[in-house]
């Protein structure tokens, strides 16, 4: 071991030590409440461990933001609501004893997530290799390729609800229950592998792929914003930090700027989710333009109160779920969620719900459209193993996003998965285990046909020049030979 990653270890492993003990003396003061120090314990060591990676590998390394998320999903709730905040329209009563077990869960796996970056390689990554004309060539043409087919299968997808622009116009609950009966396409597995392929041969080459690149990312960000979808935008603007992070280390590196960057982000996509209702109400003619702004004016901002943004939707799992009120599922709900993948007409038997699609029905109220809470990771865990899962489920995603990082230095494949895959890193933190696996399966069977793609347009491409590089050298033989002759 180095001694620049001895040191880095200590220093985690002081920090992490000093706020659980700082913990315990809270829990000895106030037995049975949820404090201060055990707020912080579910934020600062996380907040360490996406420091020294983000040091290392730039801030597009999957564990960093898998880290930072943590924090935010879990410290930063356990905060405010250790100052009374409530998030918003929660449908059920929350006591003292029910905020102490989340904090002592949340704070579980915040200790599990160290555990994990300690069990893994922290070394400084390679530089990626230098590419050939050949390998840029072939990855920018396939790239292409597959972000048209994604195009094609995402316009597909809004066909069968009656076209693109007739979907822009429904209301997000209406829009979500009418996809439920549609088939549903793995087109962003396609965008997002296609235009991280793109940019892995732009970057560097020539300006007119980084146009063409620059004008298909921009297209797909119209695409998707316009339908209020801020995580597919996110997605791709991941997706391209890793490609670029990893050819050009030094433009994702960590800076003071990046914090002011993350804030910012953070509070655009906080402000275009509060407002995106207002999207369909124009689509849909059922406002003007000035009857929008009025509207806008109106709505009271919730950035400074993420217990009302989608922070506070996931965290609602956990107080539900730390009541301990539920029988535990002992790793029900991940085993059940691996054959789930198969389709309904192969699928042995009825499926399984997934455990946030319970907890939906247990909060829903009135009539209409069940909406989704979002669902931690903390809960689905606790909900399985007690107070066991937490930690376990945190050492094990901790390891798996480590990984993920070191494998974008190794290949091209490698590079593209962790593009595609980045944006888990945020899902693992707000859905249940079911949808993230289901998402990296779509992603990585894109990312595997799009590379098989490259390697029959390569082959394809090398054996159409060989028969001209042949000819050129018999041609130079004989004029050699004709030369001697002479």
């Amino acid at each position: 071991m180095r001694a620049a990653e001895f040191q880095e270890r200590s220093f985690v492993i002081v920090c992490t030590s000093f706020c659980v003990v700082a913990a315990a003396i809270g829990w000895i003061a106030n037995p049975g409440e949820l404090t201060l120090p055990l707020a912080l314990a579910s934020l600062l060591p996380p907040l360490i461990v996406a420091f020294m990676r983000a040091r290392r590998n730039g801030m597009a390394d999957p564990l960093a933001v898998f880290s930072l998320c943590f924090a935010a999903y879990n410290g930063v709730l356990l905060l405010r609501l250790n100052y009374g905040a409530v998030p918003h329209e929660v449908p059920f009563a929350i006591d003292r004893t029910m905020l102490f077990h989340a904090g002592l869960e949340s704070g579980l796996g915040s200790l599990g997530l160290v555990l994990g970056w300690l069990l893994s390689k922290n070394r400084r990554s390679k530089p990626f290799p230098q590419r050939s004309p050949k390998e840029c060539t072939a990855a920018f043409l396939t790239g292409s390729a597959s972000y048209l087919l994604g195009i094609g299968l995402y316009m597909l997808q809004y066909w069968q609800m009656g076209g693109y622009m007739q979907s822009v116009a429904m209301d997000r609950g209406q829009r979500f229950e009418v996809l439920k009966g549609t088939v549903s396409t793995p087109y962003d597995g396609f965008v997002v592998a296609g235009l991280s392929m793109m940019a892995y041969a732009s970057v560097g080459t020539t300006k007119f792929r980084v146009l063409l690149s620059s004008a298909a990312c921009l297209l797909w960000l119209g695409l998707v914003l316009l339908q209020g979808d801020r995580r597919l935008a996110v997605q791709i603007l991941m997706a391209l930090a890793v490609v670029i992070g990893t050819l050009r280390p030094k433009l994702t590196k960590l800076r003071p700027l990046a914090f002011v960057a993350i804030a910012g982000a953070y509070s655009v996509a906080v402000l275009f989710g509060q407002y995106r209702e207002l999207i369909y109400d124009l689509a849909a003619g059922r406002s003007t333009l000035r009857q929008a702004e009025i509207a806008a004016d109106s709505k009271e901002s919730v950035s400074s109160k993420p217990e009302d943004t989608e922070l506070g939707g996931p965290y609602v799992s956990v107080l539900y779920y730390s009541t301990g009120s539920e029988p535990l599922r002992w790793g029900l709900s991940y085993a059940m969620s691996i054959p789930a993948l198969l389709p309904r007409a192969i699928y042995p038997g009825a499926k399984l719900p997934p455990i946030s699609a319970d907890l939906d029905q247990a909060l829903h109220e009135g009539v209409g459209p069940v909406y989704g809470w979002g669902f931690s990771p903390i809960a689905e865990g606790f909900a399985n193993f007690g107070l066991v899962g937490p930690f376990g489920v945190m050492v094990l995603w901790s390891i798996c996003f480590a990984w993920l990082g070191t494998n974008r230095y190794r290949s091209l494949a490698g590079l593209v998965i962790c593009a595609t895959l980045l944006q888990e890193a945020v899902n693992a933190n707000r859905i249940d285990f079911r949808y993230v696996y289901f998402e990296s399966m779509f992603c990585i069977s894109a990312v595997v046909v799009s590379m098989v793609m490259m390697k029959v347009a390569t082959e394809i491409t090398n054996r159409g020049s060989h028969p001209v590089r042949t000819l050129e050298t018999n041609v130079r033989f004989r004029a050699m030979q004709r030369r001697s002759s002479q």
